[in-house]
């Protein structure tokens, strides 16, 4: 039976490093098992491609020097290749297409993620009292998504940004006018950003800025839930006033964690 294959995938978009170079590494290794180490420095050249996640044609440019068939020269390759735990490989004439798993992109994904709400827990932490009190690092506190935390800020930024995402929308484009109704609060919490960061510059207390970014996550979490936005009821000029109001929040909660050195992940 035929394997089917799976859609080819550009996972460059997704968060974690690329598998590349382990693989450029092992494709060496196997190069050196194949056909002696000689042909260990030839580039794999591993590249996307439009019939699966990526592929090499290292395959074709030994065959010649060789004496060899293409196709032979790609399976003594995946004959010596370990990368089970990465991709799954398929011999295509003198190609060999590898498909990366999905356990090993999870995989990454966690660690990615994992990293940047720890880099962003320890820096929060430091920052959120003033330089005379005393910083208590609780590595429990920071790991959680609601309350006086790092991570209630991040989510706070996803909720926004998951507004979009239902609507099949981007960000960017949500600038028109914002009319201030029930939402009063958040756009008034919005409206002081620039000036909470001068003063927190001026002052050298970077306290003030954890505090602000974490009574807006509180309002724009409470925006969120009661945000008519996608309701079909909602005319056309208050829903985008509402896009945008959710744009400039998402815009305020990704520059004051950039401003305090926590990295916003793209997923959670």
């Amino acid at each position: 039976m035929t394997r089917k294959r799976k859609p080819a995938r550009s996972w460059v978009t997704v968060s974690g490093p690329s598998p590349v170079p382990v693989l450029d590494s092992r494709f060496r290794v196997a190069l050196n098992s194949a056909f002696g180490p000689e042909c260990e420095d030839t580039d794999p050249d591993v590249r996307p491609s439009r019939h699966a996640d990526l592929q090499t044609s290292a395959a074709m440019r030994l065959a010649r020097p060789l004496g060899l068939a293409p196709e032979d020269v790609a399976r003594r390759i995946v004959a010596g290749l370990d990368v089970a735990d990465i991709a799954d490989v398929q011999v295509s004439g003198g190609f060999i297409n590898l498909m990366v798993r999905d356990e090993w992109i999870f995989e990454q994904v966690r660690a990615a993620i994992t990293q940047a709400m720890a880099t962003g827990g320890a820096a929060c932490a430091d920052l959120a009292v003033p330089r005379c009190g005393e910083t208590s690092f609780d590595h429990y506190r920071m790991a959680l998504l609601t309350g006086y935390v790092p991570g209630a800020v991040r989510y706070a930024g996803r909720r926004m940004e998951s507004v979009f995402v239902k609507g099949g929308l981007r960000p960017e484009p949500a600038t028109a006018p914002v009319v201030i109704g029930a939402d009063r609060a958040l756009a008034q919490r919005v409206l002081k950003f620039g000036v909470m960061v001068e003063l927190a510059g001026a002052a050298a207390e970077p306290h003030r800025l954890v505090e602000y970014l974490y009574g807006l996550a509180r309002l724009s979490m409470a925006f969120y839930e009661g945000c008519p936005v996608q309701k079909y009821e909602v005319d056309e000029d208050t829903r985008r006033s509402l896009l945008a109001l959710c744009g400039i929040t998402l815009r305020v909660l990704a520059a004051g964690l950039k401003l305090l050195g926590s990295p916003q992940p793209d997923r959670m």
